[in-house]
C-alpha cells in the first residue's frame, strides 16, 4: 500500500508538467507567500484555491472583486500569527494561491499544481474551493493523497456525508439550514402557494430540494407551483449575447426584459424569497426590479481589523497580489497603464478604497480567517501532542511520501476537527462529526424598494455528543421506569401464588383484590399503543426530527399514563381505602372500650364503702379494675 501511494505522489510532477503546458495565461499567476523565519524553523504551506475570475464560456472572464478580499482575508491572518512567536513554536506559515476561474478542468489543475513540491515545500493542506461544485471534485482529487480540504464558502449539503468526502470540513454553514430557514419563513408567514426557481448545478439542485422538503412537510395545506423551475448553468452564449440567468443578476435581468416588453406583467408585484446572495451581492438597480426581496444570510460577524487592514491597501505599496492591479482597475473602473482606451486612467494619488466608495466587506471574509485559525490550532495541538510543545517532528511526516516537509494528511484532519476557539468576532468555533460548524445562526433581511432591514435571526438546534447521549439515556430510563412496575407486580403475584399462607401479608391489600385483572389490563393497553406507535414513527421520517420526536414524547407519555391508572391508581385507592376503615374500626372499638370501662368503675364504687376516703375509694377502683383485666385474659 505504501509503494502504490508513493507512486501516486511522484506521478503528480509528471501529470502536473502535461497538463500546466494547456493552462490559459490568465490564471499562471500564483500569489506566494515564504515568511522571514530562522534557520531552525519548520515552514508549513497552505495552499489555496479560489475563483479569482468569473467563470466566461468555460474559461477565466472578469476578475471577482469578493474573491480577492478572501485572498487578502487569508494573507492578513497568517501574518497574524506568525507575528505571535509564542503561538506556533518554531512553526512559521506560508501559503500558495491559485486562480480555478470557477471551472473544473482548470480547478483540477491548479490542484495538481498545489501538490507538486516547489523549493523543497509541500502543501499540507487546501483552503478552497468556493463553488460547490468545483469543490466536490477537488475534494475527491485531494482525498486520494489524503490532503484535508477546508472550504469557507461551499455550501452545498452533499459535503457533509463523510463516507465520500472523509478530508472535507467547511467553516460555512451547510444549505440544509439555509433551506431550513428559507422554509421557515415562508411558514411563518403562513404562505401557502410558492414558485420554486433553482439553478441547474449542484448547489441550486441541493437547495432547492431541501426547500421543499421543509416547506411541505409543516402541514398538507402547503403547494408548490409544479415542478420547481431550473434554469441552466453555466451560462450560455446565444449568438454575440451572452445570456446567464443561472445568477441573481441575470434572473433578474430577465425579469426586466419581460416587463419591458409586457406591460400587464409589468403590474405584477413579487416577493422573492432567496439564498444569502439576494440580500448581499445585488447592486441598487437590481434591488429596483426585485422590489420586495427576503433573504437569510449568516450572521454578520465583526470584521473590524480586517476591514481596517485591507481599506489601507494601495496599489503603491501592494504588488505582492499578482490580481490586485486588476481589482483597482475594477473597482475604480480605470485603467492604470492606459491599454484599455474606454477608461480613463487612474489617479492613484487620489484614490483609496473606503466604505464611502463602495468597499463591503464580503459575507464569507470571517468564515475565511476562521479556515485559516482552525488549522493554526490544529497544528498547535499536534505540536503539544507530538512534538513537545515546538516545531513539526518527524512524528507529524507521512510515511507514505517522499515529500518530508507535509504534515501526516490523516494526523492534520484528525486535529482539526477537535479544533474549539474563539474567532477574531469573540464567536465560539468547532465542527461537528461531519465537519460542518457548530454555531449556525441566520440574519433575516427585508429588502424594499432599495432599503436594508432586520426582521429577525434563525439559529440552528445544536445537537451534540452530550445531548444525544442524554436522550437516549432518558428515553432509555423513561421506558425502564414504565414497564419495570408491570413486571416487579407479574412476579409478585406469582411469588403470591406460590405462597398461599402468607399471601396477604405479602400483598398488604385485602385478600379479595385481583391484582392480575389490572395487570392484564394494563399490558394489553402497552400493546395497542406500541403497535400503533411503529408505523407513526416510522412513517414520520420524512417528516423531519419534529415529528418524530413528537410521536415518541406521545408513546412515552401515554405509556406512563396507562401504568399510573391502570395499575398504580387502583392498588393506591384500595390501600387508602383500607386504610381508613381500619381506622375508622379502631375508632369505634375504642370509644367502646372507654364506655364500658366508665361503667365498670361505677359498679365498683356502688360495691365500695361509701365512707372510705376519696384516696382508698381510688385505690380500690384499681384493685378491682386489675382484678377484672386478669379474668379477660384468662378467659380468652
Amino acid at each position: 500500500m505504501k509503494r502504490v501511494i508513493l507512486r501516486k505522489r511522484l506521478y503528480v510532477s509528471s501529470l502536473a508538467v502535461a497538463l500546466l503546458v494547456q493552462m490559459a495565461a490568465a490564471v499562471q499567476n500564483v500569489y506566494t507567500f515564504n515568511p522571514p523565519r530562522n534557520k531552525t524553523d519548520d515552514l508549513f504551506v497552505i495552499g489555496v484555491l479560489l475563483p479569482i475570475h468569473e467563470t466566461f464560456n468555460g474559461s477565466c472572464g472578469q476578475i471577482d472583486r469578493s474573491i480577492v478580499q478572501y485572498v487578502e482575508a487569508i494573507s492578513y491572518v497568517i501574518q497574524r500569527i506568525n507575528s505571535r512567536q509564542a503561538y506556533l513554536s518554531g512553526v512559521k506559515l506560508g501559503f500558495e494561491i491559485y486562480d480555478s476561474c470557477g471551472t473544473v478542468n482548470i480547478a483540477l489543475q491548479q490542484t495538481l499544481r498545489l501538490l507538486t513540491p516547489k523549493n523543497g515545500n509541500g502543501v499540507s493542506v487546501v483552503i478552497g474551493e468556493a463553488i460547490s461544485s468545483v469543490t466536490i471534485q477537488v475534494a475527491n482529487l485531494l482525498q486520494l493523497f489524503h490532503v484535508p480540504l477546508i472550504s469557507f464558502a461551499s455550501t452545498t449539503p452533499s459535503l457533509s456525508d463523510k463516507t465520500q468526502y472523509g478530508y472535507f470540513a467547511r467553516t460555512c454553514p451547510s444549505d440544509s439550514y439555509q433551506a431550513r430557514a428559507l422554509a421557515d419563513i415562508v411558514n411563518h408567514f403562513n404562505w401557502s402557494y410558492v414558485v420554486a426557481i433553482n439553478s441547474g448545478d449542484i448547489y441550486g439542485q441541493a437547495g432547492i430540494k431541501g426547500f421543499m422538503n421543509n416547506f411541505q412537510n409543516v402541514t398538507l395545506n402547503r403547494c408548490v407551483a409544479g415542478d420547481s423551475i431550473e434554469i441552466p448553468y453555466p451560462c450560455q452564449r446565444s449568438g454575440v449575447r451572452l445570456r446567464c440567468c443561472s445568477t441573481v443578476e441575470g434572473l433578474l435581468d430577465a425579469v426586466q426584459r419581460r416587463r419591458e416588453r409586457d406591460h400587464s406583467f409589468a403590474t405584477k408585484q413579487f416577493l422573492w424569497v432567496g439564498s444569502a446572495a439576494w440580500t448581499t451581492s445585488l447592486d441598487p438597480k437590481r434591488y429596483e426590479i426585485a422590489r420586495n426581496v427576503i433573504g437569510a444570510i449568516p450572521e454578520a460577524v465583526n470584521t473590524a481589523g480586517f476591514d481596517e487592514y485591507f481599506q489601507r491597501l494601495h496599489i503603491s505599496n501592494h504588488t505582492d497580489n499578482p490580481w490586485f492591479a486588476e481589482y483597482w482597475e475594477d473597482y475604480f473602473k480605470c485603467s492604470l497603464n492606459g491599454t484599455n482606451p474606454a477608461l480613463p486612467i487612474c489617479n492613484a494619488s487620489n484614490q483609496r478604497i473606503s466604505r464611502t466608495n463602495g468597499y463591503i466587506p464580503d459575507a464569507h471574509v470571517p468564515n475565511s480567517i476562521d479556515a485559516v485559525y482552525a488549522i493554526a490550532h490544529a497544528v498547535r495541538q499536534i505540536q503539544q501532542s507530538v512534538c513537545n510543545g515546538s516545531g513539526l517532528c518527524n512524528a507529524t511526516r507521512s510515511s507514505e511520501t517522499t515529500d518530508v516537509s507535509t504534515v501526516d494528511g490523516r494526523l492534520l484532519l484528525l486535529n482539526i476537527l477537535k479544533v474549539n476557539f474563539t474567532s477574531e468576532s469573540d464567536n465560539d468555533f468547532s465542527f461537528d462529526s461531519n465537519g460542518d460548524p457548530t454555531n449556525t445562526i441566520f440574519t433575516v433581511q427585508y429588502v424594499h424598494n432599495g432599503q436594508m432591514n432586520t426582521l429577525g435571526k434563525w439559529d440552528r438546534i445544536k445537537p451534540s455528543l452530550i445531548s444525544c447521549g442524554v436522550r437516549r439515556f432518558a428515553v432509555g430510563f423513561g421506558f425502564s421506569s414504565c414497564f419495570s412496575p408491570v413486571l416487579v407486580r407479574t412476579v409478585r403475584i406469582h411469588r403470591i401464588f406460590n405462597r398461599k399462607a402468607s399471601a396477604t401479608s405479602l400483598r398488604k391489600v385485602p385478600g379479595n383484590f385481583n391484582e392480575a385483572k389490572f395487570i392484564n389490563l394494563t399490558t394489553y393497553s402497552l400493546l395497542i399503543i406500541w403497535i400503533a406507535f411503529i408505523p407513526i414513527y416510522y412513517g414520520t421520517l420524512s417528516l423531519g426530527p419534529t415529528f418524530q420526536s413528537s410521536s415518541l414524547i406521545m408513546g412515552t407519555v401515554l405509556s406512563a399514563s396507562v401504568i399510573l391508572g391502570c395499575l398504580v391508581v387502583p392498588k393506591m385507592y384500595i390501600i387508602i381505602r383500607t386504610k381508613l376503615k381500619e381506622n375508622q374500626e379502631r375508632g369505634k372499638a375504642h370509644v367502646a372500650a372507654q364506655s364500658v370501662l366508665r361503667m365498670d368503675n361505677m359498679t365498683i364504687r356502688k360495691k365500695t364503702n361509701v365512707h372510705l376516703q376519696p384516696k382508698s375509694v381510688d385505690k380500690a377502683i384499681q384493685q378491682e379494675t386489675q382484678t377484672c383485666h386478669a379474668c379477660t385474659q384468662t378467659d380468652n
